[in-house]
């Protein structure tokens, strides 16, 4: 899977440090920080069948850390 987030910086000419992986999967996040790309986890709680189930990572474990995509929206200016 390391192919993959190497790619992206050579399709889009940039280094992982100018690219942000926004994911609602830690371990898509996780995996991105490790190929040192910024990192945004965006909570999808009511995407698990008993929302309670859900778990926020800890505080500070990504860079930017969203209640919701629209949130996200809300942070870049959209």
């Amino acid at each position: 899977m390391p192919q993959l987030y190497d790619s992206a910086p050579e399709l889009l000419m940039l280094k992982p440090s100018e690219i942000v992986m926004v994911a609602c999967r830690r371990w898509d996040v996780d995996h991105a920080a490790g190929r040192r790309f910024w990192t945004a986890h965006a909570a999808r709680p009511d995407e698990y069948v008993a929302p309670a189930a859900y778990t926020p990572p800890p505080a500070g474990a990504y860079d930017l850390q969203l209640r919701s995509f629209i949130e996200l929206a809300e942070v870049l200016g959209a």
